[in-house]
Protein backbone atom coordinates (compact mmCIF):
# COMPACT_ATOMS: atom_id res chain seq x y z
CA UNK A 1 0.00 0.00 0.00
CA UNK A 2 1.35 3.52 -0.84
CA UNK A 3 0.44 6.44 1.67
CA UNK A 4 -0.03 10.14 1.28
CA UNK A 5 1.45 11.14 4.62
CA UNK A 6 1.17 9.69 8.73
CA UNK A 7 -2.17 9.77 9.42
CA UNK A 8 -2.83 7.88 6.20
CA UNK A 9 -0.34 5.11 7.03
CA UNK A 10 -2.05 5.39 10.80
CA UNK A 11 -5.06 4.19 8.98
CA UNK A 12 -3.87 1.76 6.72
CA UNK A 13 -1.71 -0.03 9.95
CA UNK A 14 -4.88 0.37 12.05
CA UNK A 15 -6.93 -1.62 9.30
CA UNK A 16 -3.63 -4.30 8.84
CA UNK A 17 -3.29 -4.83 12.46
CA UNK A 18 -6.94 -6.02 12.92
CA UNK A 19 -7.02 -8.35 9.59
CA UNK A 20 -6.41 -11.88 11.22
CA UNK A 21 -4.82 -13.29 8.00
CA UNK A 22 -1.77 -11.00 8.00
CA UNK A 23 0.80 -13.00 10.08
CA UNK A 24 4.14 -10.43 8.98
CA UNK A 25 4.07 -7.20 7.20
CA UNK A 26 7.26 -5.27 6.23
CA UNK A 27 6.32 -1.52 6.81
CA UNK A 28 8.57 0.73 4.58
CA UNK A 29 8.99 4.57 5.64
CA UNK A 30 11.37 7.37 4.12
CA UNK A 31 13.27 8.53 7.36
CA UNK A 32 14.59 6.64 10.69
CA UNK A 33 12.73 9.03 12.94
CA UNK A 34 9.43 7.73 11.14
CA UNK A 35 10.50 4.19 11.17
CA UNK A 36 10.88 4.67 15.46
CA UNK A 37 7.70 6.12 15.26
CA UNK A 38 6.03 3.95 13.78
CA UNK A 39 7.82 1.06 15.95
CA UNK A 40 6.33 2.75 19.07
CA UNK A 41 2.74 3.51 17.53
CA UNK A 42 2.03 -0.50 16.79
CA UNK A 43 4.27 -1.69 19.76
CA UNK A 44 1.51 0.16 21.97
CA UNK A 45 -0.81 -1.44 20.06
CA UNK A 46 0.24 -4.81 21.83
CA UNK A 47 2.32 -6.15 18.44
CA UNK A 48 5.41 -7.97 18.39
CA UNK A 49 7.70 -5.12 16.01
CA UNK A 50 11.24 -4.12 15.34
CA UNK A 51 12.58 -1.28 13.46
CA UNK A 52 15.47 -1.72 10.87
CA UNK A 53 17.35 1.56 9.84
CA UNK A 54 20.62 2.79 8.67
CA UNK A 55 21.49 3.86 12.16
CA UNK A 56 21.51 0.62 13.58
CA UNK A 57 24.67 -1.53 13.86
CA UNK A 58 25.15 -4.64 12.04
CA UNK A 59 24.56 -6.76 14.75
CA UNK A 60 21.61 -5.47 15.74
CA UNK A 61 20.52 -5.44 12.17
CA UNK A 62 21.27 -9.00 11.57
CA UNK A 63 19.53 -9.96 14.49
CA UNK A 64 16.36 -8.33 13.93
CA UNK A 65 16.36 -9.68 10.28
CA UNK A 66 16.71 -13.01 12.43
CA UNK A 67 13.26 -12.46 14.79
CA UNK A 68 11.45 -11.95 11.38
CA UNK A 69 12.51 -15.18 9.89
CA UNK A 70 12.03 -16.96 13.11
CA UNK A 71 8.36 -15.65 13.10
CA UNK A 72 9.25 -13.69 16.78
CA UNK A 73 8.24 -10.43 15.34
CA UNK A 74 4.77 -9.73 13.51
CA UNK A 75 5.91 -6.21 11.91
CA UNK A 76 8.77 -5.07 10.63
CA UNK A 77 9.04 -1.25 10.44
CA UNK A 78 12.29 -0.42 7.95
CA UNK A 79 13.73 2.62 5.89
CA UNK A 80 13.41 2.18 1.99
Amino acid sequence: YYTDDLQHKKSILEHMLKMTDVNQSIIFTSTKKLAEDLTGYISDQGYAVEALHGDMHQRRRSKTIAKLRSGEIQFLVATD
